[in-house]
């Protein structure tokens, strides 16, 4: 038996199971996990029975494709429902989201979260690093605030409250203990039981109405399992951002007072839409997403006439092979024929569009849409998001204040170098396409090391097309400044005529989703392996003038703190760490990072022996403090290293705070 051949269950019935148990046999729960991999399963019609042993047998009733309620999971041993062969039966099942139920554009992932969300983003996203945004700011496909675009200066409407209602101040409450208990014991030692606390802690914020911290709260629960089970979507960093983003959720909510804030933070079921009358569409790219929530699909990403970017999502229950299901597959928007790999090299003239405030179209019932002739990233509406300078675009992505679709995307011109210049691009790794953009070198590099995506094969092929000039869009790498994460390419039409470096199948016109794309190496031609003469000499782009600061250190402690738990941090020696960090000019990362150590290892009891309080709760406020002194800091020598540093009384999101850079 594994996972695939069970069906999906509903958190809240995983957590009736776990807290029925006694502490005793809660210890155990993880080890019987383990063996109910090897228990036989039987699918009779919305039936499942699992058989443990002769006399054993535990059976699921599935409704609609879950197991829903408590009632539809019995055991037949004498000790049900507070045995073990239930428990860890639920447990090695997926889990099963109330958010599933009618997946909607509201409730779909997009390629701003992080992520994945990865991302996994993702979630895995379709980038194996997260792409983090503060919770006040509603761009990613979890629910967002009441349709109103971030920032958005309107007084607070009457019936906003100015403070949680009870239930929601419980909810809350839970959400945060479930945090700090992840923190204290750490992903290592966070087992199906802590998974569980989550997950009722999760249920009772969304029936509560705090739709965006059970939405995060998931993403956390779903980097535990991907641990568990050894997925290839956990990724440690995408733990650490999710867990450090509930935990600044329900603190801001706990302490705010200010109706517009709290809105914002609670979220909402379902993304408000506005209605945008006709609109005339053209295709850019699409961009696969693989959640770890169990969503799967694409979202294509589209511009009218004026430029303004839309996106049309695709993303449903399942797994990595609904990606290349859902982009082959039709749009569903108002009655078109097209698929999102027409659509990506075609367009649409829709009529009744609607679209929430981040851009998400519609699949409305009033939609309507006929398929139109697209555009090429060289002349008409895509071309002007290249046309804006890339300092503008460094300074409008690093603010962080993503509130469209494509806000948090880098649209450039590069070349590609050759192989052995990779040295000349700070940071390259094995894999990297080295180039130059504007003024300076980069690279570029995969998106996701998804087996099932073909980011890192695409960028292989093109690695071998020395000299060839293209537009690229790409996100920039959170952390390593000089490294893009492209999602797709377009070769200049001009030097296509003349070198025919890239040969494309015609159908493609010209553009590369490097995701859902798969080049082949017959491609790049002879003349783009072989380039004739010497190449001319490269000048090195400006040094990064943050190279030299060791923020990593900070970082450092903050994903072992969220890996080991606080015994992980007490054992963990950082004075040197913070000794280095304070001769580089960060003073307050030192003191942050030291007052982390120090709330780590202050005692559980004390001179005579009985319990301390809160001690968890100390160093669960330490850690989260580290995390959003690092986050601060990180965007802002970001800005520094890629030249677009914003001015230092700029403001930062709220929930963060202002770091004190190098001296």
């Amino acid at each position: 038996m594994s996972e695939g051949t069970l069906p999906r269950v509903a958190g809240s019935v995983l957590a009736d199971a776990v807290e029925a148990l006694s502490p005793r046999l809660r210890k155990r729960l993880d080890d019987a996990v383990a063996k109910a991999a090897a228990w036989e399963v039987r699918d009779d019609e919305g039936t499942v029975t699992v058989t443990v042993d002769e006399d054993t047998r535990v059976v699921l009733t599935v409704h609609d494709g879950a197991v829903r309620a408590s009632e539809d999971a019995v055991c037949s041993c004498l000790l049900a429902p507070a045995c073990l062969h239930r428990a860890a039966v639920l447990g090695l099942a997926p889990v099963w989201d109330e958010d599933d139920a009618a997946p909607q554009a509201a409730d779909m992932p997009s390629p701003q979260q992080s992520l994945d969300r990865q991302t996994g983003r993702q979630t895995e996203q379709p980038a194996d690093q997260p792409h983090e945004q503060p919770p006040a700011v509603a761009s990613s496909g979890e629910p967002v605030a009441s349709g109103k675009p971030a920032g958005s200066a309107e007084p607070p409407a009457p019936d906003e409250q100015a403070s949680l209602s009870p239930d929601q101040a419980a909810a809350a409450e839970a959400l945060r203990r479930a945090a700090e208990e992840l923190i204290d014991v750490g992903l290592i030692g966070a087992g199906l039981a802590a998974e569980a606390t989550l997950r009722r802690a999760v249920h009772t914020a969304r029936a509560a109405g705090l739709h965006l911290p059970a939405a995060i709260g998931n993403r956390v629960a779903a980097q535990l399992r991907a641990y568990r089970t050894r997925s290839q979507d956990h990724s440690l960093a995408a733990y650490a951002d999710e867990l450090r983003t509930v935990m600044e959720t329900v603190r801001i909510l706990s302490t705010s007072t200010d109706p517009t804030v709290l809105d914002a933070l609670r979220g909402t079921a379902r993304r408000q839409h506005e209605h945008q009358g006709g609109l005339r569409l053209v295709g850019v790219f699409s961009e696969p997403v693989i959640a770890g929530s169990g969503m799967a699909g694409v979202v294509t990403c589209v511009v009218d006439a004026d430029g303004t970017p839309w996106s049309v999502p695709a993303v449903t229950p399942g797994g990595p092979a609904q990606v290349v299901n859902a982009y082959h597959g039709g749009v569903g928007l108002g009655g078109a024929a097209l698929s999102h790999e027409e659509l990506v090299r075609e367009g649409l003239i829709v009529s009744g569009a609607s679209a929430s405030a981040d851009g998400s179209l519609s699949h409305g019932a009033g939609v309507r849409a006929v398929r139109a002739s697209g555009a090429s990233w060289w002349e008409g509406p895509v071309n002007a998001r290249f046309a804006v300078p890339i300092p503008d675009q460094l300074e409008r992505i690093l603010t962080g204040d993503a509130a469209r679709i494509g806000d948090d995307l880098l649209f450039a011109e590069a070349t590609i170098l050759p192989a052995d210049a990779r040295a000349v691009a700070a940071g390259a790794k094995p894999g990297d396409v080295p180039i130059v953009l504007g003024n300076r070198t980069a690279v570029l590099r995969s998106a996701s090391e998804h087996k099932g995506l073909a980011y890192a094969d695409n960028l292989n092929i093109l690695r071998r097309a020395a000299g060839l000039r293209l537009r690229v869009i790409a996100r920039l790498a959170p952390g390593r400044p000089g490294v893009l994460l492209p999602l797709a390419v377009s070769p200049d039409p001009e030097q296509h005529r003349s070198l025919r470096l890239l040969q494309l199948p015609e159908s493609w016109h010209d553009r590369i989703c490097l995701g859902v794309d798969r080049m082949h190496a017959s491609m790049v031609t002879a003349s783009a392996t072989e380039p004739p003469g010497p190449p001319a000499p490269l000048t090195p782009g400006p040094a990064d003038p943050t190279s030299a600061i060791p923020l990593h250190l900070l970082r450092t402690a903050v994903e072992r703190g969220a890996s080991g738990g606080r015994r992980a941090a007490r054992l963990a020696s950082c004075h040197e760490d913070a000794r280095h960090l304070a001769s580089a000019g960060l003073p307050h990362a030192a003191a942050v990072l030291r007052h982390l150590s120090m709330s780590a290892a202050a005692p559980d009891r004390d001179a005579y022996g009985r319990a301390v309080p809160q001690t968890s709760t100390t160093f669960a406020e330490a850690w989260l403090g580290a995390a959003l002194f690092e986050r601060a800091a990180a965007a802002r020598l970001a800005a520094a290293a890629w030249g677009g540093d914003r001015d230092q009384n700029a403001p930062v999101p709220f929930g963060v705070p202002r770091p004190v850079g190098p001296s």
